[in-house]
């Protein structure tokens, strides 16, 4: 299973509400999600705070690894960490 997490402490911060760069991510997951089918496997998109969504998908799907890409920016690194405590 693959996951997304829409940030909504980032995407509450946003003043056009139809930001293009989330229009962008939108779009490209339902791309992914097509794909994804094809291969058996699904994608899942949530929306909230990912130190407690992520857990908890975790927790509901009872895996023994997360993996995640790397965000460099001072705000990602300090929410990644949480994440993985």
């Amino acid at each position: 299973t693959v996951a997304f997490v829409f940030d909504t402490q980032i995407l509450n911060k946003l003043n056009d509400k139809s930001d293009r760069r989330v229009t962008f991510i939108h779009e490209s997951l339902q791309e992914i999600e097509r794909e994804l089918q094809k291969k058996k496997s699904s994608l899942v998109v949530l929306y909230g705070n990912p130190e407690e969504e992520i857990p908890r998908l975790a927790e509901k799907l009872k895996v023994t690894a997360v993996y995640c890409n790397r965000d460099y920016e001072t705000y990602g690194k300090k929410r990644d960490a949480a994440v993985f405590k």
